[in-house]
């Protein structure tokens, strides 16, 4: 598979893409047509290789949050300083604080709430099951179809938007719990989840052994890397121990 050319056209929707959601590699590599290991390179690393505007994302958006908080105090104070700006992001952080603290809180007390709420569904509940039992009482078998002939009909419509009703609220409750941890966790400056190792593909693992056995070559080639009969290569000088080269560059033993 050939490798991406970087250019700045791809460089510029990688950086448009991690504006809106920064950190999220999977999202900006849909966005930008690329693998998502391309996209977290170019967040953690960039391509410097390429050339100075290819610089790491995550520094290149921290540059471009500094540059608009200094842009923001210079309309409130023409003698803005750089402690200003200073000062400017602590309050920023003290408030975004409050409110992680306020969604925290609110989150828990809606939960209390709906905890509430489901004492009394629970009984609903029970009336609701009841009532629906009826519709599964067949009181025959049809001998055409052989499927059985229910007493009461029941409406599909109405049975599926009372059930996707039930489901959306628990879904908002919970989402409202994990939108509040997010919070938290992104101002505290922590991950949003433990990054593990990942199983390791058999081409992957074959392509690192020949990246690895390529290097050793080369080594080899520059006199870097020499080998001791019966062990692993080590570098040196292509030397041994009595100060003399052997004929095939190898160290000398015995």
């Amino acid at each position: 598979m050939s490798r991406r050319v970087i250019s700045q056209d791809f460089y510029d929707r990688l950086v448009a893409a991690f504006r809106q959601d920064p950190g999220n590699a999977s999202a900006a590599a849909r966005y930008a047509k690329c693998d998502p290991r391309t996209a977290k390179k170019g967040w953690e690393r960039g391509w410097p290789e390429v050339g100075a505007w290819a610089k790491p994302i995550n520094e290149r958006l921290a540059e471009e949050q500094q540059e608009a908080r200094s842009r923001l105090a210079q309309t409130h104070s023409e003698t803005f300083t750089r402690e200003a700006a200073r000062e400017n992001a602590i309050t920023v952080r003290e408030q975004e604080g409050h409110i992680v603290a306020g969604a925290r809180s609110n989150s828990f007390r809606l939960m209390q709430a709906s905890e509430k709420l489901l004492i009394g569904i629970d009984a609903l509940a029970s009336r609701v099951s009841h009532e629906l039992q009826k519709y599964t009482e067949a009181i025959g078998v049809d001998p055409k179809t052989n499927r059985p002939i229910y007493r009461h009909t029941i409406d599909a419509q109405k049975a599926t938007r009372l059930m996707q009703s039930v489901s959306s609220a628990l879904r908002q409750g919970n989402e409202s719990a994990l939108i509040a941890m997010r919070m938290e966790r992104l101002h505290l400056g922590e991950p949003e989840s433990i990054l593990g190792l990942k199983d390791m593909t058999i081409q992957k693992a074959a392509q690192d052994v020949e990246r690895g056995t390529r290097a050793v070559k080369r080594a080899r080639k520059r006199g870097l890397f020499t080998v001791i009969e019966g062990g692993g290569g080590e570098a040196s000088e292509g030397q041994d121990g009595s100060g003399g080269k052997s004929d095939d560059g190898r160290r000398a033993t015995g």
